[in-house]
């Protein structure tokens, strides 16, 4: 499956589960990540990636710096991928249609947001 495609369905789950979710399209800044993912009042970059997709250099040194402001930057290599980030990161529950399999899911439905201010 191609990036875009992947990137597709991550906004359509992300969006089911509540978020809100931009897409960056070559805004002038190498290295930007794809996504900005917002829920209630955390926000977080997503670069998707195929399972085989590497970083690149630019992509490696925005991370350094947006986690060195204290940015989170997170990569998802498919929808599960994604999803079981976003639920673990911003503490919200799965939706039923973007669940992961049950051995890698902490999307059991039961929503725990993280403390605000230890997130790294």
């Amino acid at each position: 499956m191609t990036e875009s495609k992947i990137e597709d369905r991550i906004v359509k789950a992300l969006r089911s589960m509540g978020c809100m979710v931009v897409r960056i399209q070559g805004r002038g800044v190498n290295g930007v990540p794809d996504l900005i993912v917002h829920h209630d009042t955390l926000t977080v970059y997503m670069e998707d990636k195929t399972p085989r997709g590497r970083l690149s250099a630019h992509q490696v040194q925005f991370r350094a710096d947006a986690e060195a402001h204290g940015i989170r930057v997170l990569t998802a290599r498919s929808v599960e991928d994604a999803v079981t980030q976003v639920s673990e990161w911003f503490g919200i529950p799965c939706p039923d249609d973007a669940t992961p399999p049950a051995t890698a899911s902490p999307c059991s439905g039961k929503g725990r947001r993280k403390s605000t201010t230890s997130r790294s």
